[in-house]
């Protein structure tokens, strides 16, 4: 009997003990995500386009063969700037053309008003033909005139243009276009910086 109480006492404190390690390591665990939630938070790059930004001259032409420039963004102008192999770019995408589609049903808003940049290499025919329903598609390096233009900092990132050539809103989720116009944002989603697409 004495052996009993002996095992229910030792295995009583071995429980104890392990608590109090478990909490130990918890509270370590909150403190190293922290301290990791900070240092990241720091090293990202500041969302670009902001609003107020002025739009840089750019030239292109769309996969019709049209011109496309900086004389097109009149107010409203809604620019998607995608690449084709970044994950958010492809989840995105599919919601950004229905979103420009009700746009166009209840505000008369053409796809005239609407560009899509699809930031790669060579086309992918899948991803013209969606975003051709509604927008008037340009394909061009991650790194081409209209990336630079609009100074992006990553990928995918939405632009609705204001009046003098100024962004209006921006930002990596359609809710940025719902928002009115701010300085900054503080939301920082995440993406994929342009220089790695």
């Amino acid at each position: 009997m004495a052996y009993l109480g002996a095992a229910v006492a030792l295995v009583g404190v071995l429980c104890l003990l392990d608590l109090v390690l478990t909490v130990g390591v918890i509270r370590r665990l909150r403190q190293h995500t922290q301290l990791f939630d900070a240092q990241i938070a720091g090293s990202r790059p500041a969302l670009r386009p902001r609003p107020g930004h002025r739009v840089g001259e750019f030239a292109a032409i769309d996969t019709h063969g049209r011109p496309v420039d900086q004389d097109l963004l009149g107010p409203g102008t809604l620019i998607g700037f995608f690449t084709t192999d970044c994950v958010p770019c492809k989840e995105l995408l599919p919601r950004f053309v229905d979103y420009v589609a009700g746009l166009g049903l209840g505000l008369g808003l053409g796809p005239e008003q609407v560009i899509a940049v699809l930031a790669a290499p060579e086309a992918d025919a899948a991803m013209v033909a969606q975003l051709g329903t509604v927008a008037r598609v340009v394909v061009q390096a991650s790194d081409g005139p209209m990336v630079r233009a609009f100074d992006l900092s990553g990928f995918p990132t939405l632009v609705r243009m204001g009046p003098d050539g100024l962004v209006d809103a921006a930002g990596a989720v359609l809710e940025a276009l719902q928002r009115p116009a701010a300085p900054a944002q503080t939301a920082r989603p995440a993406l994929v910086p342009a220089e790695a697409s």
